[in-house]
This record gives structure tokens, sequence and C-alpha cells, in this order.
């Protein structure tokens, strides 16, 4: 087992008064919390997930108070003061800590038992990681991770206080200069085309109907009223039970469910347009690949029809995906919608009455 670089200060003790600037990030830096739309947070359920437990933190923990903080679509950033600090927001001396190290040394010999369970930083992010991810998690939408520990910094002075606060409260104005940012833009190119984000969904509705993308792709949503899209949205719920549903990966794939022989699953109720499926699930295994996942196959699943459908990734796959992803961002660029397709498919679509009526 490889040896893990200590997050926390050597023989510092967390439980004294002070003031701690705190980030959390997430799993693979993936963008959970929402986005960055012209230099604004914009929060989705899961930012508002973390928002309300990080204000929730003095609630549940005597003695602390929170001081400026901001949830990015990947980390969070945040002050805490702990202990008499709560009353002046006074940044504390390190003095007591860095004078020498025979006498920091002395005082870990000497911290018992009790004193490391009263560590009270550590318990306060704990707790706060914990109600975070049982909260998001509590429905099975996502399956959300934190990245292991966090990073902290103690504040030394009211100068260096001040940057901070600088600093958390541009945060979103920055974003493309920060390095988490980078970090993720980075694994992301392969779903980005010119600043792009081209899900799972925009994909599969190429196939259906380039008019249903673009209205999706420009936020106009229907789906949420559509009784076929409830149906299809309880068979996937019902079916399946036992496996682990709904992993989102980067904000870009929503896979149905993984099962054990390493096969991504995508569920449909019917073959009506299996074709868009098909190619969903290749785009997939496609991203997938492009993230170091390699010897992963598909299945497309119908219960209701008791059928499935194997789905492989091919070299002219990839080459075909990636002539679609092109199409995919001219149709999202148009500055008016698509011709109606006048398919048979369209009257059970979600979009039916503002195409056709």
């Amino acid at each position: 087992m490889k040896n893990r670089k200590p997050q926390r200060l050597n023989c510092y003790d967390y439980s004294q008064e002070g003031v701690y600037f705190i980030t959390i990030v997430t799993k693979n830096r993936e963008n959970i919390f929402g986005e960055i739309i012209s230099k604004e947070m914009i929060l989705n359920e899961y930012g508002r997930i973390a928002k309300e437990c990080w204000e929730g933190i003095p609630e549940h923990n005597e003695n602390i108070i929170l001081d400026e903080y901001c949830i990015m679509p990947n980390h969070i950033h945040g002050i805490i003061v702990v202990g008499d600090s709560v009353r002046n927001r006074h940044a504390c001396s390190l003095q007591n800590v860095n004078q020498n190290n025979e006498r920091c040394r002395h005082a870990c010999t000497l911290r018992d038992d009790t004193k490391r369970n009263i560590q009270k930083i550590p318990v306060v992010i704990g707790g706060f990681k914990s109600a975070v991810t049982k909260l998001i998690n509590r429905n099975n939408k996502i399956y959300f991770q934190w990245q292991k520990s966090y990073h902290d910094r103690i504040v030394r002075n009211d100068e260096e206080l001040e940057r901070i606060r600088v600093y958390i409260k541009e945060n979103a104005k920055n974003w493309e200069k920060d390095t988490e940012f980078k970090e993720n833009k980075s694994k992301e190119k392969i779903a980005m085309i010119d600043d792009i984000r081209i899900t799972g969904v925009m994909f599969y509705y190429h196939f259906v109907c380039n008019r249903k993308l673009w209205y999706f792709s420009h936020n106009i949503s229907m789906e949420q009223n559509n009784d076929d899209v409830a149906i299809g949205k309880l068979i996937d719920e019902k079916s399946y039970d036992r496996e682990k549903k709904q992993i989102l990966i980067d904000g870009i794939i929503n896979i149905d469910f993984v099962d054990g022989n390493k096969v991504v699953h995508e569920v449909k109720k019917s073959k009506a347009v299996s074709e868009a499926g098909i190619w969903q699930l290749k785009y997939y295994l496609y991203y997938l690949k492009n993230k170091g996942v390699e010897d992963v196959s598909g299945l497309v699943d119908y219960p209701l029809l008791k059928k499935r459908e194997r789905v492989n990734l091919s070299e002219e796959d990839i080459l075909e995906i990636e002539k679609i992803l092109q199409e995919i961002k001219d149709t999202v660029n148009l500055q008016l919608p698509p011709k109606t397709i006048d398919s048979h498919i369209c009257k059970k679509c979600a979009y039916y009455e503002l195409c056709y009526i």
C-alpha cells in the first residue's frame, strides 16, 4: 500500500480556537453541484443540498461559526471559525506550533486518546461530507462520492484572512483560471466541442429528432409533464433493483446501471427508436474508453419486451461518433429549430404540441 501524504498539519490540535480555510473536492473532480454561467455559479439540486448542509454546520456543532464560503461545480471553499475567535473572527497565531519541533513532539506525546477524539475540524468536515453524500444518494439518482480527506489551511493573521475572503468571493468569476477547472476540463474535452457539453441525452435525441435536440439544448423542456417519459422512469426504477443505478460521470453521461461483469446497461421502454438507444450506449462506451476504462461492453435492455441487445464499440463506431458529435454541435448552434420530421413517433413526443399545434 502506498504511503499517503498527511493531509493535516503535524502535531496541530484541530480542536483549539482558530480560523480554518477548508477545501473539499468531489471524487474525480466531477462537476456535480451546478455550472458557471456568465461568471456566476448556478446551483443545481445537488448544489442546493451541499449549500443547506454547509449552512447547517453551526446547528450541529457548538462554538462554530461560518465565515465566507462558495460552492463550485466540483469543490467547496469555506472559512470555519472555532472557539473564542467566534466573537471577533480574528485569525489565530501559530506561534505555539512553530516555536520549536521539540516542543511540538512533546505535545504529541502528551496528547491522550480523549484529546484525539475531540478534533473539532475533522469531526465537522466528516459530518458535513457524510450528510451531503447520504442526501444526494438517497433517491439513487446518481452515485455521489467525495474525494478522500480534504485540504485545510490554518489562517495565521487578519491580512491572510482578508485575502482568502476575497479569493472565495471571486472564485466563480475566476473559474476558468482555477486549477480544479483546468484539471476537469482536460478530462471533459472528449465531450466538448466549442464549449458545448454533449450529454448522453443529446446524443440520443440526435437520432430521434434534431428539432427535439435543439429545444432540449436551449433549455426548453417539456419532458416533466409527459406520460411516456413518466412511464419510462417508472420502468427504470422498478427493474433490476439489486444493481447500482444512475451513475453520473462528469455531468456528461448518466449510465442506468453497471453489472458485475463490466457491462453497461441502458434501459428502454420500447424498440420504437432502437437505433437511438444503441448509439447512445455506444457513446457511453466511447466516453468510458477515452477516460481509460477498457474492456467494457453494453446491453440495451427492454424489460417490458423481455429482450436485450448486445452493443460493442468498433473502430468504425469511434469515427462515426466523432462525426456525430460535430453534427450535434451544428444543430445546437442553429438560430432557429430544425423543421418538424412528421414521424409516427411525433404524437407521443413531449414536444408534440409545441411543434404541431
